[in-house]
C-alpha cells in the first residue's frame, strides 16, 4: 500500500480508511490504532530523534466514513455528550461514528455511562454501551428501555390502588 499522504482531506481520509482496512485484515481489532496521523516531514530534535512534542495532533474525524446528522433530540443530546467527553466539535461527530475510533477509551465510557444515567434518569449497564457501536444504536437502545419502563409504570400504578385493600 502506498502511503503518499499529499492531497485534500478527502484523499487523506480515503488513504487512512484503506490503511485501517489493510491492518484489520491482518491484525486483531485491539491492535489497530484509533487514529492515524499523516506526516510529510518528521520534526526532529537537535539530536536527530523524532520530536514527539512537535508532532501534529491526531484528527479522529478522518476515521469517519461519512457524516450523518442527529435525527432526534436524544441523538442530539448524545452528540453533545460525546463532544464534551472526546473534546471534539459536535459538527464532526456523526451518529454512525464509533466512540473508540473517535478517541474514546474505557475510562471515558465510564464517564459516558454516569452522565447518561444522570441526565436521562435511567440505569444502563456498561455492557449496554459496549454492545452499541454508535450513537444511533445507543439512542435506539435507550428509547426501547424507556418504552419498556413507560409500559411498566401504568401496571405499577394499577397495583397501588389495591394496596389499601385488606382481606
Amino acid at each position: 500500500m502506498e502511503l503518499n499522504c499529499g492531497g485534500k482531506q478527502e484523499e487523506q481520509g480515503a488513504h487512512i480508511q484503506g490503511l485501517a482496512q489493510a491492518l484489520a485484515a491482518q491484525l486483531p481489532a485491539y491492535m489497530i490504532p484509533a487514529a492515524f496521523v499523516l506526516v510529510q516531514d518528521w520534526p526532529l530534535t537537535p539530536n536527530g530523534k523524532i520530536d514527539r512534542h512537535a508532532l501534529p495532533e491526531a484528527d479522529f474525524s478522518l476515521m469517519q466514513a461519512e457524516y450523518v446528522a442527529p435525527a432526534s433530540e436524544l441523538e442530539t443530546q448524545l452528540v453533545a455528550l460525546w463532544s464534551e467527553l472526546l473534546d471534539l466539535p459536535a459538527e464532526q461527530i456523526s451518529t454512525q461514528a464509533n466512540f473508540f475510533e473517535l478517541g474514546g477509551h474505557s475510562l471515558l465510557v465510564m464517564k459516558l455511562l454516569q452522565a447518561l444515567n444522570q441526565h436521562l434518569e435511567i440505569e444502563l449497564q456498561i455492557a449496554d454501551l459496549y454492545r452499541c457501536e454508535n450513537i444511533q444504536q445507543i439512542a435506539g437502545f435507550i428509547e426501547s428501555v424507556q418504552a419498556i419502563h413507560d409500559q411498566a409504570l401504568p401496571a405499577q400504578q394499577d397495583n397501588n390502588e389495591f394496596e389499601d385493600f385488606e382481606l
